[in-house]
C-alpha cells in the first residue's frame, strides 16, 4: 500500500473531513438568509447523505485500526467525499459572489445575534476564498465590525479586539505583522489609520454624513493591502461604529433632518450597489 493511501485512511483524516463538512454547513446557514430565490444550494437530502457517508467511513476506519488492519477500500470513498466537499465549497463561493452587499447588511446582524458561530465561519471562509487582487473587501470589513461590537446601553460599542474575532482574522493579522513588523512601515496604511481616527472624532458633530461615508470608503479601499495591520483594522472598526451611532442619533433625535438621513442612506446604498458582491467597487 502506498504512503498516500495509508495517510488518507487514518481516523484523523476522516475527522478533518467531517470538520470541513461542519464548517461548510455553518457557512451555508450564515449565507442562506441573504440568498435570492434564484440562487440554490445543495439539497438537504444530499447534505445528509454526505454526512452519513462520512460517519460510516470513520466507523470503518476505526474498526480496521482496532483489528490492526488498513482499510484499502477507504481511498476511493475518501476521493469521492472530497469531490462532494469541493463541490459544496464551490457552490458557496458562487452564492457569496452572486449576493449584493446590501442583502448581507439586511440579514447578517440577525445571524450574528442568534448564530454567531455561523457568522464567524462565513468570515473565515470568505477570507480564504475571496480574490484579494480584485474583489472588494467590504463583506469582510462588515463582518469584522459586527463581530467586534455589541449594543450596550442603546449604543453600538467596540467590545472585542477586531484582530481576534476569528481564527482567520488572527492569522491574517499575524501574517501581516510578520511581513511588515509589529508596526507597519507602510506610510499609506499609517495615514489611512490616522485619517479614520480623525474622522471618527469629526463625525460626532456632523449632521450630514454623505460626503464622509464616500470619502472614507475611498480611504479604506486605498489601504486595502494593509487592511490586516492591527492598528488600521481597529481604526476601521472604530470609525464604522462611530458613524453608525451618529447616524442613529440623527435618525431619532432630529426628525426635521429626514432628508439628510435619506441622502446618507442613498449614498450607502449606491456604494453597496444592487449588483452581486463582485461588482461592488469603491
Amino acid at each position: 500500500m502506498s504512503q498516500s493511501l495509508r495517510a488518507t485512511s487514518s481516523d484523523k483524516d476522516v475527522v478533518a473531513r467531517i470538520n470541513r463538512f461542519s464548517h461548510l454547513r455553518s457557512v451555508e446557514r450564515a449565507v442562506r438568509p441573504s440568498v435570492r430565490r434564484r440562487i440554490s444550494l445543495a439539497g438537504a437530502g444530499r447534505r445528509q447523505g454526505l454526512l452519513q457517508r462520512l460517519q460510516r467511513l470513520l466507523e470503518a476506519v476505526l474498526v480496521a485500526q482496532a483489528r490492526g488492519r488498513t482499510l484499502e477500500s477507504a481511498a476511493a470513498e475518501i476521493e469521492s467525499v472530497d469531490a462532494e466537499l469541493d463541490g459544496l465549497s464551490l457552490a458557496l463561493s458562487r452564492v457569496v459572489r452572486a449576493t449584493p452587499l446590501a442583502q448581507f447588511r439586511a440579514t447578517l446582524p440577525e445571524v450574528v445575534a442568534t448564530h454567531r458561530g455561523d457568522a464567524v465561519a462565513l468570515l473565515d471562509y470568505w477570507l480564504e476564498h475571496m480574490d484579494w487582487r480584485s474583489e472588494p473587501i467590504h463583506l469582510v470589513e462588515y463582518l469584522i465590525t459586527l463581530l467586534s461590537t455589541d449594543e450596550v446601553g442603546g449604543r453600538t460599542t467596540l467590545v472585542r479586539d477586531p484582530a481576534s474575532v476569528s481564527i482567520g482574522v488572527d492569522r491574517a493579522c499575524a501574517r501581516h505583522a510578520d511581513a511588515c513588523g509589529d508596526l507597519s512601515d507602510d506610510a499609506l496604511v499609517k495615514a489611512a489609520a490616522e485619517r479614520l481616527r480623525e474622522t471618527s472624532i469629526c463625525v460626532l458633530v456632523q449632521d450630514d454624513l454623505e460626503e464622509t461615508i464616500v470619502a472614507m470608503r475611498e480611504v479604506k479601499e486605498s489601504a486595502r493591502a494593509g487592511f490586516f495591520d492591527r492598528d488600521l483594522l481597529r481604526s476601521v472598526v472604530q470609525y464604522n461604529t462611530t458613524v453608525k451611532n451618529r447616524f442613529a442619533v440623527l435618525a431619532s433625535d432630529h426628525p426635521d433632518r429626514g432628508g439628510v438621513v435619506e441622502r446618507t442612506l442613498a449614498a450607502l446604498r449606491a456604494l453597496d450597489g444592487s449588483e452581486p458582491l463582485t461588482a461592488v467597487v469603491g
